[in-house]
């Protein structure tokens, strides 16, 4: 029931007006003392790493983007708001993050993938809109979510989940896409298409095509 220790603004960043994509800059800053006393705000955001402003550091690195400390205790992330796609970053890792997380787990893991079709007109915007629903309707801790390489293409990383249940999360986003889609006024608006593309199931096995698949893949 207490006011929030850290206060947080988020502001477009105009000295970078010439960047080749727009930056976005979070600012953070205490609001008073925290509930444990003298910690200042560097140690509260250390959360037990010996070296401060390590998880911010790998924070802005995986988001393409810096961080730095200010005067006052204060720290700013400077991100692009617009990242391109990094194979490695976007891909690969969260895969290997994933699998080895549904090894650990002893659950299921599946990779699915999905895409826009049919947005030849306006597709940067749909695109934002169908991100803006991935990211609303899937926000469990067993979910990974991803750009693809492409506009309206998104990598699903799931660990512990049944395809039956995937199906179903699926087509109920089906229905909020469409649903926001003919709240915002579109009349013609794209679909999108998803599938499997890799699964594992919780002992570890794939046959031969799903290994392909998977190397294909790394």
């Amino acid at each position: 029931g207490e006011a929030p220790f850290v206060d947080c603004s988020i502001t477009p960043d105009d000295g970078l007006e010439e960047a080749a994509s727009p930056t976005l800059v979070i600012s953070l800053s205490p609001r008073g003392r925290s509930a444990e006393g003298e910690r200042s705000l560097k140690d509260f955001l250390a959360m037990g790493e010996p070296r401060k402003g390590l998880i911010l550091e790998r924070l802005a690195h995986a988001l393409d983007g810096e961080h730095s400390a200010v005067a006052n205790d204060s720290l700013r992330l400077r991100l692009s708001a617009d990242p391109c796609f990094d194979r490695e970053r976007d891909l690969v890792h969260p895969l290997h993050m994933m699998l080895e997380r549904s090894g650990l787990e002893n659950a299921s893991f599946h990779l699915v993938s999905m895409r826009l079709y049919g947005a030849h007109s306006g597709a940067e915007r749909f695109s934002r809109l169908l991100e803006a629903n991935v990211c609303a309707h899937i926000s469990k801790d067993n979910w990974l979510v991803s750009r693809g390489d492409k506009p309206g293409r998104f990598s699903l990383f799931a660990v512990g989940a049944s395809r039956e249940s995937i199906g179903e999360m699926m087509e109920s986003l089906r229905e909020r896409f469409a649903h926001c889609c003919r709240e915002r006024g579109e009349e013609l608006y794209p679909a999108f298409r998803w599938e499997i593309a890799f699964s594992r199931d919780p002992n570890g096995c794939t046959d031969s095509q799903q290994r392909a698949a998977l190397e294909a893949l790394i």
